[in-house]
């Protein structure tokens, strides 16, 4: 999101990487089986486009009929 709050870019499971690569989705677990985190997305904040202000961080349920309330142990690490 720039200065003034106009998204620059959304990275997400349709469009895993930004145009310059600073960002990288590496993918959806979309039937929940494994441990740990196995979801991940990977930014390189020194590449950022000098324009970008603010990130934002969204998690969602995309499954049709399911809500977090069916999740068990979700959680989001920022590392």
């Amino acid at each position: 999101i720039d200065s003034n709050f106009n998204m620059v870019e959304y990275i997400y499971y349709g469009n895993r990487q930004s145009r310059n690569g600073s960002i990288f989705h590496k993918g959806d677990n979309t039937t929940g089986i494994g441990k740990g985190d196995d979801e991940r997305i990977l930014i390189n904040i020194n590449q950022i486009e000098s324009n970008v202000t603010y990130f934002a961080c969204t998690i969602n349920v995309y499954t049709s009929g399911k809500t977090f309330n069916d999740v068990t142990d979700a959680y989001c690490r920022l590392i």
